[in-house]
Parts: C-alpha cells; sequence; structure tokens
C-alpha cells in the first residue's frame, strides 16, 4: 500500500551511505509513485517512500522529505553505481498508518 496523494520517489532505507543519506538513482531521472519521470538536480527537495511492515507484517510504508544530492565518491566509494544520492530530514520519517492519521 503506498500512499499515493502526493508523488514520491522510491528510496531502500538499507542503502545507507551515511547517517542520513541514501542512494536515490543510478541515473539523472527517475520515475516517481505516480508515473512521472522526475530529473534531479543538486538540492532539488523531493518525497520520497520506502517499503517497511508493522510488528504484525503487514505492509506499511515508511515516508519522509529529502533533498537530492549529487553523489560525492570521495565520501564513500562503495556506492560508486549510483549518480544521485539523497538526504533525508529523519524528523519527518513516519509510517503511512499514522501520516494517514495525523492528516484525516
Amino acid at each position: 500500500m503506498i500512499f499515493m496523494e502526493q508523488a514520491r520517489n522510491y528510496v531502500d532505507l538499507n542503502e545507507r551511505v551515511d547517517k542520513d543519506i541514501f542512494l536515490l538513482s543510478k541515473e539523472d531521472s527517475k520515475v516517481d509513485s505516480k508515473g512521472n519521470t522526475v530529473t534531479f538536480y543538486e538540492n532539488m527537495p523531493i518525497l520520497i517512500w520506502s517499503d517497511d511492515g508493522d510488528g504484525e507484517g503487514n505492509p506499511d510504508n515508511l515516508l519522509a522529505d529529502a533533498v537530492a544530492i549529487k553523489a560525492d565518491y570521495r565520501m564513500c566509494s562503495n556506492w560508486s553505481h549510483a549518480k544521485w544520492w539523497c538526504r533525508i530530514d529523519m524528523s519527518t520519517l513516519i509510517h503511512e498508518s499514522e501520516y494517514r492519521t495525523r492528516n484525516r
């Protein structure tokens, strides 16, 4: 179940570069949750989602605000296959179920 009110870019939160930096895309653009092609630029504000689940194994995706950043391989060469990373505002990270409850 993906919260579809706003277009979001998928980010795998297991692909962490630093405490708040994650892989975003191997290319300069990516298709978002609404089917739109998004072309990234430095410090572009984006909304992200990542698959997750609740304690009972039901889908409950994570949502957050982030900014696109050009990959800096000097910082971490392990992720050199990705052109774009994102810096997530961790204070906005919330489960989809909580988001829907707060925004009713």
